[in-house]
């Protein structure tokens, strides 16, 4: 009896130790516990839609609808009914703009941001990357119900534990009272070993409980209820930060209009800048023609010459101001146009927005060649007239085409389409400044930058580049071509003189002849570097210029130049060679992005 008892004490010690330690470890959160809590936080304390925000999307929409007939009217005698409409909804719209802000205003939409993160944080680092699945719709609820029922089983088992331990401390009593004699008859020994029994028995169940929790069908229940809790983070969290965009869109457009309430912008300012242009205008010319008869006096006086230059130029000066104040004012109004004021168009026809609309703020009526100290570039002219002046204090190059009625249409658009496309990457294409028609001779103007000696073709004559600068160099152009092509421009008129060469480290592409189509560019007779001829095998045969004659010129630049660099040498670069065969072939040709992606350029960036 003694070894059997001292036995089974031994085990039941071990026992109410593990129960022990399973309790104290119980009084933290459980993985679950921490779950629901987290299910709390985000399902009891959400920002909804904002009540206001329906009514402030209606007012949107009346507003919309009120400027869409507003820019479509043709009849002018109809303008002022639809800017009256127009002007009402705007003060409706702005009212629903108070409305909204105000209750916005009222939401902790910061903190609650701050609060999800936090949950979100702490949930992906104890359950790791959230992987998108489809989840049913009631996970909260069975998770809930899980957890409530997980919750009964616990207080269960821990009452079941204790009556155990009741039991245990009773049954010890009795066995005192066996060794001590006290019991009135003794005690067979297997009682004492069935009572022993009984309380290891709750014990397991008590310390394998919780472990319970993470097996099987309930971790199911969790995963699902956390990538549904995540779901419903990643929801609010759009829903907050989609009404943060929608309060500053709303106050800038509040902002922009108070001053517009009841009435349309005038046009006063740019009326008085272009007065002042042309007074400018007459007062330079004037002082020119005074200069130039006191050059050609029989008796010079140089003081008084010096004199007149020096206010010529403060003249000029004056008046490039004023034709930039213009393009200020231009760009003021055609916002305007474009956006809650269309009538400004119509009403206003003295005005001409519609032409710097259309353009792009390219075209710019107030320049004109005479107005320029320029000087010829004589060695550049050879094809159409080039002079090299300053506008605004920056180098600039005109370059002077003849023009007819029709031409004239055609240079405009695919200008204007080349700007466009220049403006989204400006630092790889070379960029128009200006266009504008002489207004006393035939001829339009493009205003480019001015880069001394930058062509490539300058730059290999004078100090062709190493090979390393030349792959850069390429790189860059390939780059701008790529602008163009995305552009859905042909360029149809690549060739050493109008790609150009920054610090020898980077190319751009430049600027082709707007007042040919691209077929005619590309037969032209500058398509040619040295004795390699730059047009494509198709487009001898009739062929309409695309992107891969664009392709196969570039690579007869390439070749050029690599010709150009290793003339003692007599070799070129196998990858150079391996990327000229893709390129110089008659069909399957390397697109611009695929040529970019090449070894060769691989290679250089390594």
């Amino acid at each position: 009896l003694d070894s059997t008892v001292g036995e089974r004490f031994c085990r039941l010690v071990e026992k109410v130790e593990a129960v022990k330690k399973n309790r104290e470890s119980n009084l933290c959160s459980t993985p679950g516990d921490l779950l629901l809590e987290y299910i709390t936080i985000v399902v009891n304390n959400q920002i909804l839609k904002p009540f206001t925000s329906e009514k402030l999307e209606m007012a949107w929409e009346d507003y919309t609808q009120a400027l869409k007939k507003l820019r479509e009217c043709q009849n002018k005698g109809e303008i002022q009914d639809l800017v009256n409409s127009r002007n009402q909804f705007r003060r409706a719209l702005l009212t629903a703009i108070d409305d909204f802000l105000r209750e916005v205003d009222n939401l902790p939409i910061g903190e609650r941001l701050e609060s999800l993160q936090d949950v979100y944080s702490k949930l992906t680092a104890v359950r790791g990357s959230v992987l998108t699945e489809n989840i049913e719709d009631q996970s909260f609820e069975y998770f809930c119900n899980w957890k409530t029922q997980k919750h009964q089983n616990s207080r269960n088992m821990r009452q079941a534990t204790d009556q155990a331990l009741c039991a245990l401390s009773d049954w010890a009593a009795n066995v005192s009272k066996v060794h001590a004699n006290t019991l009135p008859e003794p005690t067979p020994p297997y009682c004492f070993s069935c009572g022993i029994c009984n309380v290891q028995i709750c014990f397991r169940l008590s310390i394998c409980g919780v472990s319970q929790e993470q097996d099987g069908q309930d971790m199911k229940i969790m995963s699902n209820a956390f990538h549904k809790v995540v779901e419903h983070i990643q929801k609010e969290q759009q829903l907050l930060c989609g009404i943060r965009e929608k309060c500053e869109i709303n106050k800038k457009f509040k902002q922009g209009m108070v001053q517009w309430q009841n009435s349309t912008p005038k046009i006063n300012e740019l009326l008085y800048i272009k007065k002042r242009i042309k007074s400018l205008r007459s007062q330079l010319r004037w002082k020119m023609v005074e200069a130039g008869c006191l050059e050609e006096a029989d008796d010079l006086d140089l003081p008084e010459i010096l004199k007149k230059k020096e206010e010529i130029a403060k003249t000029r000066k004056s008046l490039f101001e004023e034709i930039d104040n213009e393009r200020e004012e231009y760009e003021k109004l055609c916002d305007l146009a474009r956006g809650s004021f269309p009538e400004l168009v119509p009403l206003y026809p003295e005005a001409d927005i519609n032409s710097y609309l259309s353009s792009e703020g390219l075209l710019m009526k107030s320049l004109d060649r005479d107005i320029f100290d320029a000087e010829p570039m004589k060695e550049l002219s050879g094809r159409r007239p080039l002079v090299y002046t300053e506008f605004q204090g920056q180098k600039v190059v005109l370059k002077g085409y003849s023009v007819n009625e029709e031409s004239e249409v055609r240079m405009l658009e695919q200008a204007v389409q080349y700007h466009r496309a220049q403006s989204q990457k400006p630092s790889i294409v070379l960029p128009l400044l200006s266009l504008f028609f002489g207004k006393s001779d035939p001829l339009a103007y493009i205003m480019l930058p001015y880069i001394s000696n930058g062509s490539l073709m300058a730059v290999q004559r004078i100090s062709p580049l190493a090979p390393s600068e030349t792959g850069r160099v390429m790189r860059g152009a390939l780059l701008g071509l790529q602008s163009l092509h995305a552009a859905c421009i042909t360029h149809a008129s690549l060739n050493p003189s109008n790609v150009f060469v920054l610090n020898r480290e980077q190319g751009i592409i430049g600027d082709y002849d707007f007042t040919k189509t691209p077929e005619q560019r590309a037969l032209d007779s500058g398509m040619v570097a040295g004795s390699i001829c730059l047009v494509a095998p198709e487009l001898r045969q009739g062929q309409p210029p695309t992107p891969a004659s664009d392709m196969y010129a570039i690579g007869g630049i390439m070749l050029w130049v690599g010709g150009c660099i290793n003339t003692a040498l007599n070799f070129i670069d196998i990858k150079l060679q391996t990327l000229l065969s893709k390129l110089m072939v008659y069909t399957g040709r390397l697109s611009v992005h695929e040529a970019l992606d090449d070894a060769y350029f691989f290679s250089l960036e390594n």
